[in-house]
């Protein structure tokens, strides 16, 4: 789990998805709004829909794989102020814990 200071709440969400930009990645998309306040640190959700896994087991199985990610290589350099949202799209083939890390370290390096 995304320590509390790290974690979007649920009202941040709608104004994410209105005026943040996309980044786009095979499996995976951010979309990125800077935040007004320059002082917090930034804050990340995860959506997984029901069209990337249609059982809740694995896209809860893929969610704590997108959160160990982002808590051991991504938190440590991610810039401050910044509203994250990662989101999933549906996957060609099954996907690998090493590409999900590999995707994810990738497009967040874009930010």
């Amino acid at each position: 789990m995304l320590p509390k200071e790290y974690r979007l709440n649920r009202s941040d969400f709608d104004l994410i998805f209105k005026k943040g930009r996309r980044i786009r990645g095979r499996n995976f998309s951010l979309i990125v709004l800077p935040s007004e306040n320059k002082n917090e640190p930034s804050k990340i959700g995860i959506i997984v829909t029901k069209k990337v896994a249609k059982l809740a087991v694995d896209r809860n199985k893929l969610k704590r794989q997108i959160r160990n990610t982002i808590n051991q290589y991504i938190l440590k350099t991610l810039s401050p102020s910044q509203k994250i949202i990662v989101t999933s799209s549906p996957p060609q083939k099954p996907i690998k814990y090493k590409q999900i890390k590999e995707e994810l370290i990738d497009l967040f390096k874009k930010l």
